[in-house]
């Protein structure tokens, strides 16, 4: 089903103002992706190959960085190392750590080689070794116009589940639209569709649920959703009473209980943590006036059920993501185009700073 044009406009937006939320695979939807296939020593500016990162991951904690790269760091703030550092026009971003802790999973886009879609980017899920820091591909599909990310281990380490963006052109080649799925990639195997219209994918910690989001694709409402890990039996945890404009990079806690989420929007009378001051530039423009900025977004939790809505943050920030504490006692996020590194607790909604570093990009913890 093809996304209307008022998506694409939204799309657009995210990707000049927020340096892409939209971005792009080489591959097709019917043809057989790689799977952990090393690119031997690839470098950011490589046509077809993930870098490498300078050494061992030893920070626990991955972020969104500048210049479109990603970071890791220690939980007390030191230790900060560059992992990825691509080229003025690439990308790194979506950091996700498998199961075993072993390999870091994250989204590498390019520019893409159609001129007609030169403000696309397109990409692969790429991966970064935690012992050597040695790059590989993990999935790289073969048409130059198509589009994974938000990849999500299965709890076995063998498998994804990632967004699929398939572009769409008119009768000159001109982008007209955009079908947006979730497919399933095993090892080996080819891609299988599971849900169409749908983000933002995440597998609770036992495989068994599966957290998304719905994009219709003729209002552009976004709900989020949970089904079976298969995409069966989904069912909705906000509507239109939520009042949420978008939705954005939903996880689960580690007990599988509860979701934190990106959105901008949301019911007043939702509980919420004390908004900070702002002045009235800040809250048009954003911190740093010199930056592009989208929709003011904050952090939200769910319970599985779709019952205790609760606000966590009330700070109108840009493009802030979040991931939970191995043990579920905390969440940890990062501020987007406000910077720094948050712990918060879900219970209380205090926070403590643990850096001034961090940017766009995505947060991993483990």
């Amino acid at each position: 089903m093809k996304a209307s044009k008022m998506l694409l406009r939204f799309r657009l937006v995210m990707i000049v103002a927020l340096l892409a939320l939209l971005v792009g695979c080489g591959g097709t939807g019917t043809g057989t992706l790689g799977f952990g296939r090393t690119t031997g020593g690839g470098t950011a500016g490589a046509v077809s190959g993930c870098p490498d990162a300078p050494g061992p991951i030893t920070g626990p904690l991955v972020f969104g960085a500048n210049q479109n790269g990603l970071a890791a760091i220690a939980l007390d703030g030191s230790n900060v190392m560059t992992l990825v550092k691509p080229s003025i026009n690439d990308r790194a971003y979506d950091p996700f750590w498998s199961p075993d802790g072993k390999t870091l999973a994250y989204t590498f886009a390019r520019p893409s080689t159609n001129p007609n879609l030169s403000w696309l980017q397109v990409g692969m899920i790429c991966g970064l070794d935690q012992a050597t820091g040695k790059g590989r591909v993990l999935l790289q599909a073969v048409s130059p116009s198509e589009s994974l990310e938000d990849a999500t281990w299965t709890p076995d380490g063998k498998g994804f589940i990632v967004t699929h963006h398939q572009p769409q052109l008119d009768s000159q080649g001109n982008y007209s639209g955009d079908d947006v799925a979730l497919q399933r990639i095993d090892q080996g195997g080819k891609p299988q569709t599971i849900m169409k219209d749908a983000t933002s994918p995440m597998l609770s910690a036992d495989g068994q649920h599966l957290v998304y989001v719905h994009v219709d694709p003729n209002t552009n409402a976004m709900i989020l959703m949970v089904a079976g890990a298969d995409g069966r039996n989904p069912q909705a945890l906000t509507n239109q009473r939520s009042a949420f404009i978008t939705i954005v990079n939903p996880h689960w806690s580690p007990a599988g209980s509860q979701i934190v989420f990106t959105a901008s929007g949301g019911a007043s009378k939702a509980e919420a943590a004390p908004a900070r001051g702002r002045s009235l530039v800040e809250r048009l423009l954003g911190i740093d006036v010199a930056e592009a900025h989208g929709l003011p977004s904050d952090l939200w939790m769910i319970g599985a059920d779709g019952q205790n809505l609760q606000r966590l943050t009330n700070k109108g920030l840009d493009d802030p993501r979040a991931t939970w504490s191995p043990d579920g006692h905390s969440i940890v996020f990062v501020g987007g185009g406000f910077g720094g590194i948050f712990r918060i607790d879900p219970a209380t909604k205090s926070e403590q700073m643990l850096s001034k570093q961090g940017y766009y990009g995505g947060i991993a913890l483990k």
